[in-house]
């Protein structure tokens, strides 16, 4: 009786001790501060951070609009501080006349329409192309979308979207045009998400003049979907034109039978 007390004694005392064994900490930093960090996929704050985390290997992405971001495995060891420091990098969003056959700068921008994402309304990302007039060639666009695991993208003139891929659109806008075109984003799981999205853009088939515009923004999953909704929530929408065109051919041709159709006739005998 006695040794039964005394072993459960020393293993109250000894449990608190291993747990602490198996902890570590992480100190982490950024410039410009105020930056999003991530580790392992999931959101974590905002830097500087300072955390107690179990003894193992993290991945460390620091996120901040406008910059790139920052990406860098560790290992986190018993009752130790692994510190990160991490020098973020702008990104140079404004570019000047490309050298080459664009007489005017055409304008490239991207933006987040909507990122909060439930099951009826889905996620969007717009991209919009503007080719001026003044412009003897025309405007090449390749788009490059990132996803992480668990988020699907679409959109009109994109591969079809994976999970833990990327996707590509290629756009040509003639002089004088211009182009929107808008990405679905849905998701198999709450949380926050991060996704890249970069054009590079060229007159014509020089590339070697290439220009580049590129966007990374958090969006939300609140309602996520099943695998199985994913080819249906992600389908476009049907034009309504289409729907007004059909009505008015076929109320059209419905007018024109009517027209041509002789009335019946009526004989009317004398006695």
């Amino acid at each position: 009786m006695r040794t039964g007390l005394l072993i459960l004694i020393l293993v109250t005392i000894a449990l608190p001790a291993l747990a602490q064994e198996i902890k570590g900490n992480l100190e982490i930093q950024s410039t410009p501060p105020m930056a999003a960090v991530y580790i392992n996929g999931e959101y974590a704050g905002t830097t500087p951070l300072s955390l107690t985390v179990d003894v193992g290997s993290y991945e460390i992405r620091i996120v901040k609009e406008g910059y790139y971001e920052f990406v860098k495995d560790i290992e986190v060891k018993a009752n130790k501080t692994t510190y990160i420091n991490a020098t973020l990098t702008p990104i140079q969003l404004t570019s000047t006349t490309p050298i080459g056959k664009f007489r005017m700068a055409p304008v490239v921008k991207i933006r987040p329409v909507n990122d909060v994402i439930t099951r009826d309304n889905p996620g969007l990302i717009e991209f919009y192309f503007s080719n001026p007039t003044v412009n003897d060639v025309v405007l090449t666009a390749d788009v490059y979308v990132s996803v992480p695991a668990g988020v699907h993208v679409s959109g009109e003139g994109f591969s079809t979207g994976g999970a833990a891929g990327t996707v590509h659109g290629h756009f040509v806008v003639p002089p004088g045009s211009d182009r929107t075109v808008y990405m679905n984003v849905v998701g198999e799981k709450v949380g926050q998400h991060i996704i890249h999205a970069e054009v590079i853009y060229y007159p014509g088939d020089n590339k070697d003049d290439y220009q580049q515009v590129s966007l990374t923004h958090p969006f939300t999953i609140k309602e996520p979907v099943r695998p199985s909704e994913i080819t249906n929530k992600l389908q476009q929408p049907v034009n309504p034109m289409w729907i007004i065109l059909i009505a008015v051919v076929l109320g059209g041709i419905a007018i024109i039978f009517a027209v041509r159709r002789k009335p019946p006739t009526i004989k009317i005998e004398e006695e």
